[in-house]
């Protein structure tokens, strides 16, 4: 595949540190919205779940 075009990138501007909740049994860890982000809209989240294991016919709710 060579259609991609190479192009300067700029570097890092922050690392963000998650907000991790407990959630009864999973954790969730919420990286935007964040202070060091904000030019975001209102209703964009980024968020990581888990590990999580489910028994079979069991999920999220």
């Amino acid at each position: 595949m060579n259609n991609l075009i190479e192009a300067p990138a700029d570097g890092i501007a922050a690392l963000i540190k998650p907000i991790e909740k407990d959630l009864g049994g999973f954790s969730v860890r919420r990286y935007i919205p964040h202070s060091k982000q904000k030019k975001l809209g209102p209703f964009v989240f980024f968020d990581h779940m888990g590990p999580a294991e489910f028994e079979p016919g069991n999920g999220i709710d």
